[in-house]
């Protein structure tokens, strides 16, 4: 079972790569409050938890709550967020 989840974590790293580069994106071209953003802030917060990451499911989950609010999360909370999937992601490789 361990060799399971170390495989499901393994490909939801590899899928973090991808949700951050979509969210620069979306930064980028201000989109923060899209339909794609709370798609992806939704379910970053709930797989990062199932995973082991919680602190990206917490700034995953901030940033789900303004979105179902009606409001574009704060800058302070997307990086807050980049943050912590390029924390796990350089984790990943050492």
């Amino acid at each position: 079972m361990n060799d399971l989840l170390a495989s499901l974590r393994a490909r939801f790293l590899d899928r973090c790569v991808g949700d951050l580069e979509r969210i620069e994106k979306l930064c980028e071209r201000d989109a923060l409050h899209s339909e794609e953003m709370q798609a992806l802030v939704h379910r970053l917060a709930g797989a990062a938890g199932t995973f082991g990451f919680p602190v990206i499911s917490d700034a995953a989950a901030d940033c789900d709550d303004a979105l179902a609010q009606g409001q574009a999360p704060d800058r302070s909370k997307v990086e807050r967020l980049t943050a912590a999937l390029e924390e796990a992601l350089a984790r990943r490789a050492d």
